[in-house]
């Protein structure tokens, strides 16, 4: 996961005494921990719960807090909160949806290839690698045949029809997010990349 901007770590975190303690992360649990050199007082400073975090660096004067996971870039400074990579926004119809991203150079949700359901013809022709078929076929299963097919889901294509993703963190255009800011994006591009959403959205709403 990719952030772009960055809040206060928790009072607690914050408030931690820096110097002359060691700080290192807890991959199966996915914490980042502080203690004295000779392990006492131990303190949890951030308790995440994603597995593998991966480098850890303090930046005291800041009060913030970095990591990975396992090779993609995080900053975390908000444990109450959440690093995402897409911010979705719903609008009023498909067609003012589709409007807003053709002129933004993007794509509904819809249209983002397999990352929606009815994109996925591996899935509704239940194709697989396996010879066992598995998940779709199983021979201790004696219940009805599922099926599955483009449109089973009328609520959700309604949905992903009239969303555009915009890349908070993460440039994907096979995620509908060609729209957006990357994490070396500086403030001047995201307040600019803001202001065109906000002017074309506004044209169409």
């Amino acid at each position: 996961m990719s952030a772009i901007a960055s809040t206060p770590i928790d009072a607690e975190a914050k408030n931690a005494p820096t110097f002359g303690r060691l700080f290192f992360l807890d991959l199966s649990a996915g914490r980042i921990l502080s203690a004295n050199p000779d392990g006492s007082d131990l303190k949890t400073i951030i308790n995440e719960g994603r597995r593998l975090p991966d480098g850890l660096v303090l930046d005291v004067a800041a009060g913030h807090i970095y990591w990975t996971n396992m090779g993609d870039p995080k900053r975390n400074a908000d444990p109450k909160g959440e690093c995402a990579t897409l911010l979705t926004v719903f609008f009023p119809s498909e067609e003012i949806a589709r409007q807003v991203a053709k002129e933004l150079r993007t794509r509904v949700v819809a249209d983002s290839g397999w990352h929606v359901y009815l994109n996925m013809e591996q899935i509704l022709a239940k194709r697989l690698p396996i010879a066992e078929g598995c998940p779709f076929r199983f021979p201790l299963y004696t219940g009805p045949e599922e099926m599955y097919w483009r449109g089973m889901l009328p609520q959700t294509d309604a949905l992903v029809a009239r969303a555009i993703n915009i890349g908070i963190g993460v440039s994907d255009p096979g995620l509908g997010s060609a729209f957006g800011v990357t994490i070396r994006d500086g403030f001047d591009t995201v307040d600019a990349r803001a202001t065109q959403f906000r002017d074309v959205a506004l044209k169409y709403l």
